[in-house]
């Protein structure tokens, strides 16, 4: 079953395929007999053609406006006008009306259409189809029937009825008989879901491939409009799928890019490079693009620090909001505005302008790294230069937040005065899927991940867990990194220096934390916030190995 010809259908990959249970089909072939030539209009992955054909009927024909492996696809069956002796059908639900008029319009003996029993109801379907031609048989199912959504089963139960509504054309009654179906689905056939199942299987994974890839067609093909590409890659497992799905949609029609933030780790880069080589076909090269702060910026900040710091400051929130922070004295002024430079080093060089490391309120990295950063040299130039709409992807997924659970999978980014789309590929999609694609594919995940990483984006990131820390802390050059930027950025606030000497201790003593201060630790360093992280959440040690592997995904998705 595919999903409502709309251009863009903002809940399509939720529902473009509901697969149809073949005992349900066998139910309505214990019941009624169809002779002669036979179509499945919507045929999606063909269930309900492969148990006609497993029942004797050879004279099947199968039809999509979607390719999902099965059947002719690119078949809009509102537009076709070929008719044969039966129609058999599991239609959109959206557009139910519409088929059906054109299964009475096109079949000689019979039309059979599963549907929901709601699907009975509503004004407009009695005023177009029952008022004048209602269905001669409807047959009720006593049993939930449950049509898994993509095909893929996700071992949830269902609480919709459905039903079988019949019209034998070689009749003129206009009455309806009701009858029930009491057949059970089968034990193998009924939803199994066991938490410690390893990974998804390759099949469904080929089939959330199918379902998004014909979601992109929908929308950015079938209207024939003009349109440009563009995919985000952050060398993460989620953006990997994001561009290799977008590889094999628009067959290397995209631009890939990366926005880097100088906080990465060294493998990331490496794997970036060559990531279209390793997604192999028509794969892009990624372009890179990083923050580049004018001088103008610092010295706007160092003009801030002379004139400001000289007066006192009324703190305006949190803990201490109310509170006054006296003058600076002229060392720490003068010291404030001698590390006021640029270093070389993007995310540094940001945070020294703000004065401030990245908190969970304010993180102007990702807003000034990444989105500005893909905007000044991606989207921008394109929306400048390019009539038509530029569709930016992203490999956001809903599990990740509650927050990216409430994005739509398409929506409109208000920079664009109407062309500019924002596409999430993978939005519904589970890690494990993600990690399944990659092996599907044959690419290669990020070397990270074998290593123990949870996730792979900035090296470290401000909100780190535990485990995290201590896989970044294996490394002393990238510590003795963030130690530096900790000194440095202390000194260029203000706050801390009104901290430490609240607290009773000396600058040197007190630190703006790089990583989101935890609870009773604030003004710990790197070095003490390490010392947290190896240990449990009891306080007890915990022994650390950083070639240790995530098992639950290295082990059933990457090993043979």
């Amino acid at each position: 079953m595919a999903t409502a010809n709309t251009k863009r259908n903002d809940n399509a990959l939720a529902s473009d395929l509901y697969t149809t249970p073949q005992w349900a089909v066998a139910a309505l072939l214990k019941r009624e007999t169809f002779e002669g030539s036979i179509l499945d209009p919507g045929c999606g992955k063909g269930d309900i053609s492969k148990v006609l054909q497993a029942t004797g009927h050879q004279d099947v024909t199968s039809v999509d406006i979607y390719d999902w492996g099965y059947g002719t696809p690119n078949i809009d069956y509102l537009n076709f006008s070929q008719e044969f002796d039966n129609t058999i059908m599991n239609p959109p639900f959206s557009i139910l009306g519409e088929f059906i008029v054109q299964a009475l319009s096109n079949s000689k003996k019979k039309v059979a259409v599963f549907s929901r029993v709601a699907s009975l109801e509503t004004k407009g379907r009695f005023s177009n189809i029952y008022k004048d031609k209602a269905p001669n048989r409807v047959y009720l199912f006593v049993n939930r029937v449950k049509c898994n959504k993509g095909g893929h089963d996700d071992g949830q139960s269902s609480a919709v009825f459905y039903c079988w509504q019949v019209w034998d054309l070689t009749t003129d009654s206009n009455v309806s008989e009701l009858h029930w179906i009491d057949d059970e689905c089968p034990k193998e056939q009924k939803p199994k879901f066991d938490v410690y199942a390893p990974a998804i299987h390759i099949s469904d994974v080929r089939t959330l491939l199918d379902e998004t890839v014909a979601a992109f067609k929908s929308c950015f093909v079938s209207d024939g409009a003009d349109r440009q590409h563009v995919v985000s890659v952050s060398g993460g497992k989620d953006s990997t799928a994001a561009k290799a799905i977008c590889n094999i949609a628009t067959e290397g029609n995209y631009r890939a890019i990366c926005c880097d933030t100088d906080n990465e780790h060294p493998e990331t880069y490496d794997y970036i490079q060559s990531l279209h080589e390793n997604i192999g076909g028509s794969a892009q090269p990624v372009e890179i693009y990083k923050l580049q702060i004018p001088e103008s910026r610092f010295a706007a900040r160092r003009k801030r620090i002379a004139e400001k710091w000289r007066k006192p400051h009324v703190i305006r929130q949190g803990a201490y909001a109310g509170e006054v922070i006296p003058p600076m004295t002229d060392e720490q002024i003068e010291l404030a505005i001698a590390l006021t430079k640029p270093t070389g080093n993007a995310f540094f060089d940001l945070c020294i302008v703000h004065g401030s490391m990245p908190t969970r309120q304010a993180r102007f990295c990702t807003q000034e790294l990444k989105i500005d950063i893909a905007s000044e040299f991606a989207l921008e130039p394109l929306l400048s230069e390019f009539d038509g709409e530029v569709i930016n992807w992203s490999g956001v997924r809903a599990e990740e937040s509650e927050k990216r659970a409430q994005y739509n999978w398409l929506s409109e980014d208000p920079r664009g005065d109407g062309f500019l789309f924002t596409f999430l590929p993978i939005h519904k999609w589970k890690v494990q899927d993600v990690f399944a694609l990659h092996k599907y594919l044959g690419i290669k995940p990020n070397p990270l991940y074998m290593k123990g990483a949870d996730r792979v984006g900035c090296w470290p990131c401000i909100m780190s867990n535990k485990a995290e820390i201590r896989q970044f802390a294996q490394n002393a050059d990238h510590v003795a990194r963030i130690a530096e930027m900790e000194r440095t950025i202390t000194r260029l606030n203000r706050y801390s220096y009104w901290r430490a000497e609240r607290e009773g201790k000396s600058i040197d003593d007190f630190y703006t934390p790089f990583f989101v201060p935890r609870s009773g630790m604030a003004g710990a360093g790197i070095h003490d916030v390490i010392k947290w992280a190896m240990t449990d959440r009891k306080g007890e040690p915990v022994e650390y190995d950083s070639s240790m592997m995530n098992c639950k995904l290295g082990e059933h998705v990457f090993c043979e």
